[in-house]
């Protein structure tokens, strides 16, 4: 995911591009919050790598 980030500062700066990366990042953490604590594994997955994209933006 980094040389993704990396591929869009070509075409958007790096300070422009950080504040939609970080909201998607929040956004991980709100959607787990919702998630019942007896949950699956498969059911956390979703907003784990919700998070995981939104901190590898630069």
């Amino acid at each position: 995911m980094p040389f993704v980030g990396a591929l869009f500062t070509r075409w958007i700066s790096a300070a422009v591009l950080s504040g939609p990366g970080q909201l998607i990042a929040a956004a991980g953490p709100g959607w787990l919050s919702r998630i019942a604590p007896d949950a699956s594994t498969a059911v956390l997955a979703g907003p784990l790598v919700v998070t995981g994209i939104g901190s590898r933006l630069p």
